[in-house]
This record gives structure tokens, C-alpha cells and sequence, in this order.
């Protein structure tokens, strides 16, 4: 995943995958202030001090106003669930909150509607629909996650919000229909 950071640098995060396949996995961290013809020596993300291994990332970072990043990530060893990860411009993870009710759910992406406001939508890991957090208070919280009115044959989901505020969520390309 590359995006740019608020200071205007690129910032590449990459899932790394070890013994065991995706429950072994973790995310390695790089930044390029020159468009990207150089990047700084990969590290790899402390996400948990339990083997630091099954975090796994696929949605777009969303912008703090304080020059952070959240970064979508989620966990698929022994249970499945997504977080938010806190990062900071120096690429150190500082918080990270758990999406509510999201056992099951991967993938996550998320969604700003404003300030304070974002939705997140996850695949759904039981393949029936599209499940659904919001916060209301820049990420501090979520609401539980519950299944939506979309369905989701437990496919790989993007979204993206429109120049005017428009929140558009759905299957990727290329992913079989049910």
C-alpha cells in the first residue's frame, strides 16, 4: 500500500509474509521525500508485543489532522479482527483500537465523511455481507460492527469519497460475483 503522507512524502507499507502464511505475517514501513526515487531503510511495524506477527494491511491510510496516519490493518491468527493503527510521521505505531464485533472481518477500508466523522467496511469472513463501524470522534471509538444490506461473498472490498463528500464502497474489479 503507498499513499501520501499529510507533509507530502510517500509512505509504502508492505506485508511481509513468513512461516506459516498469512498468520505470520507483519508490516514493513518505508518513506520516500522525493517522489520516490529513493526510499529510507525499510522497518518493520511494532504491532503487538505478542510475536509482533499477523498483522496484515490492504485499505488506503486516512489523514489526522495532527500530521498522524490511521492505517486499516487487520489480524487473521487464531481470530480474525480489524484495528485502526495510529501512526506517526516517523512511521511508529503510538495507538491502535480494535474495531468492536468485527471477529470474522478482514480487509478493512476506511471512509471519512468529516472531521470527527468516518465509516469502516470490512469483508465479511462468514461471506454474507459487507460489515459496517462508525466513529464519530476521529477514530478514539467505533460502534460495534454489524453486517450491512450489502451483500459480500466474502470478497475484497475498496472504497473511495468523492470530491463532494460522496462515500462509495464496493467489490474490487476482477472479483467473481455470487
Amino acid at each position: 500500500m503507498i499513499a501520501r503522507a499529510p507533509d507530502g512524502s510517500l509512505w509504502l507499507w508492505m506485508v511481509n509474509v513468513s512461516l506459516g502464511g498469512w498468520a505470520g505475517s507483519s508490516i514493513t514501513w518505508a518513506r520516500s521525500t522525493d517522489e520516490g526515487a529513493s526510499w529510507s531503510h525499510p522497518r518493520r511495524l511494532v504491532t503487538s508485543p505478542f510475536l509482533n506477527i499477523s498483522t496484515l494491511v490492504k485499505g488506503a491510510p486516512v489523514a489526522y489532522q495532527d500530521g498522524q496516519v490511521g492505517l486499516p490493518v487487520y489480524h487473521e491468527f487464531v481470530t480474525k479482527f480489524a484495528e485502526i493503527l495510529r501512526v506517526n510521521p516517523q512511521g511508529q505505531v503510538i495507538d491502535k483500537v480494535r474495531i468492536p464485533g468485527s471477529q470474522a472481518s478482514l480487509q478493512p477500508v476506511v471512509l471519512v465523511a468529516g472531521p470527527e466523522q468516518a465509516q469502516v467496511y470490512m469483508r465479511s469472513g462468514n461471506a454474507t455481507a459487507l460489515m459496517a463501524s462508525s466513529t464519530n470522534d476521529a477514530g478514539r471509538t467505533w460502534s460495534s460492527a454489524e453486517a450491512s444490506a450489502w451483500p459480500n461473498p466474502d470478497s475484497a472490498l475498496a472504497g473511495v469519497v468523492t470530491r463532494s463528500g460522496h462515500a462509495v464502497a464496493g467489490l474490487e474489479p476482477g472479483t467473481p460475483q455470487p
